[in-house]
């Protein structure tokens, strides 16, 4: 369905009053999404800010938590890739880049300008940790 095909639906099944609602959860959705953009970006130059201060296990800890909620940025990823290679836990290597290969996979917008060369990127690296 197209914009107009859909646009055209809308105006034909929805009232103007449940229009306005729809449209009021949505600015109210959008809001809070774009809150957790700026706190999760916040937390990644966060878990920069404690790595140079050599607290590495609560960098850790912070990127975990940020892609445990699947984060569709790749900082926490490649910093937590780049960490525990360095740390000689390749089985948390390998789980990261997974994690990460899924995000962009399942997660990321699809029409995301730098999704498949991220994508790619992570696989690339997912099959050198495994060999």
């Amino acid at each position: 369905m197209n914009i107009k095909e859909l646009a055209k639906h809308i105006q034909d099944n929805y009232s103007e009053e449940e229009i306005e609602k729809f449209i009021k959860v949505a600015s109210e959705e959008l809001e809070q999404t774009k809150g957790k953009f700026k706190e999760a970006a916040a937390l990644c130059q966060e878990g920069g800010r404690l790595e140079k201060e050599g607290k590495t296990l609560q960098a850790i800890m912070l990127y975990e938590s940020l892609i445990e909620a699947n984060f569709d940025g790749s900082y926490p990823y490649d910093r937590l890739a780049i960490l525990y290679k360095k740390l000689k836990r390749p089985d948390d290597v390998i789980r990261v880049l997974e994690k990460a290969v899924y995000v962009f996979e399942n997660v990321v917008y699809k029409e995301r300008a730098d999704r498949i060369k991220k994508l790619n990127t992570y696989r690339e690296k997912l099959e050198k940790a495994k060999s």
